[in-house]
């Protein structure tokens, strides 16, 4: 807190509310100085290590001079009553000889998911020799102090350390300010607010069970647990990888909504099944007597009727046995029926093929939104 702001110069407030068990308060707040009000929305945020409502309230370019008496008021919500309160002591705002500065904020990247981070820099320039001093970045009611370094005649350049991780910050829009403290020759100044936009929904992924022991030949399953968290709402993809040719797996479903707990199943399958064979059609003939012995019979009745039936006059004899011998041959010709082809019979039922005892492992990967999730489940074919 600046115990005295310069005329034209700006005051930061951060606000804390809760008691740092159960539900932060929510809504708004509203912080008074002097005669003018600002509206500050809270945010859930960690201060002293212990969940709080969070909230930064700014004035800019003070005009008024005097002691200003600052104070904060908040209407309560449906789990927490009002409470107000007042700085211990006013604010002085009072002409200043130092020159004015100007800061200006810079967020790389802007926008974060759970599992990336982003850095936050301050430029501070003024009319004169490079500001000293530090720079506060406040955020999300962290506030992370930083030192100027030289970047030119007449600024100079504050960054953080090393990069903030996403799960510092509360899910959705981040007011962030960065705040510099002024030197013997510049007045303290506050850049505009920047925003940071984070994303801390995210799902994991688990199996029941680390190890499936399976029978050669049968099939086996273990459920997945998958779980959406901070307003996770997506579908995740779902595939297995079987580490031999051997055997097979399969997920049902593939391709689950994700926005809570919810389960799949990963199932193996200790056997692959074999190709069916191809068959050809076996040609069909129906049967017919030996041309040989059509003739032989043939000749054996017209003889038969030569020598024996000589009371029958002779050209009755030979037209009988020419209308035998064609009528043989014509039956012969036929067999009762052509020859031909059927259709190919039925193919054989597959038939599965066990996998050979040992070891294997399934890879199960789950993706969602660029993200991606491996886990791996060891079988054992017995």
């Amino acid at each position: 807190m600046q115990p005295s702001v310069p005329i034209g110069g700006n005051l930061l407030v951060d606000v804390v509310l809760g008691n740092g068990f159960g539900t932060p308060p929510t809504g708004n707040v509203s912080v008074t100085l002097g005669s003018t009000t600002v509206m500050a929305a809270l945010a859930p945020g960690n201060w002293a290590g212990f969940p709080h409502a969070l909230a930064t309230a700014m004035f800019t370019n003070i005009q008024t001079p005097g002691s200003l008496q600052l104070s904060a008021s908040y209407a309560g919500d449906s789990n927490w009553t009002s409470a107000n309160s007042t700085y211990p002591t006013p604010i002085v705002v009072a002409p200043s000889t130092r020159a004015a500065s100007n800061t200006t904020l810079t967020i790389s990247p802007t926008s974060i998911t759970r599992f990336q981070s982003t850095s936050f820099s301050a430029t501070v320039s003024g009319s004169g020799p490079a500001p000293t001093g530090t720079v506060i970045f406040y955020a999300n009611g962290m506030a992370l102090p930083t030192t100027l370094s030289p970047s030119g005649p007449s600024s100079a350049v504050a960054s953080l350390a090393s990069p903030e991780l996403a799960l510092s910050f509360s899910n959705g829009n981040n007011q962030v300010i960065a705040s510099y403290s002024g030197d013997a020759n510049y007045n303290p100044s506050s850049s505009a607010p920047g925003t940071l936009t984070v994303d801390l929904s995210a799902f994991t992924l688990a199996l029941a069970a680390p190890r499936l022991e399976i029978p050669a030949g049968k099939s086996s399953s273990v459920p997945i647990a998958l779980n959406g968290i901070g307003g996770f709402n997506a579908a995740v993809s779902l595939v297995c990888a079987p580490s031999a040719t051997s055997f097979t797996c399969g997920v049902s479903p593939s391709n689950p909504m994700v926005s809570g707990p919810m389960s799949s199943t990963l199932t193996v399958n200790a056997f692959t099944v074999s190709n069916a064979q191809i068959f050809r059609p076996v040609e069909n003939r129906s049967p017919r007597a030996p041309s040989g012995l059509v003739a032989l019979l043939a000749l054996l009745f017209v003889l038969s009727l030569l020598t024996f039936a000589r009371r029958v006059p002779l050209r009755w004899r030979w037209a009988s046995a020419c209308c035998l011998l064609a009528t043989l041959l014509v039956m012969n010709a036929c067999g009762g029926g052509g020859s031909g082809s059927s259709g190919p019979p039925p193919p054989p039922p597959p038939q599965n093929i066990p996998t050979p005892a040992g070891t294997y492992t399934v890879l199960l990967t789950a993706t969602a939104n660029g993200v991606i999730h491996n886990v791996k489940l060891i079988v054992a074919v017995q």
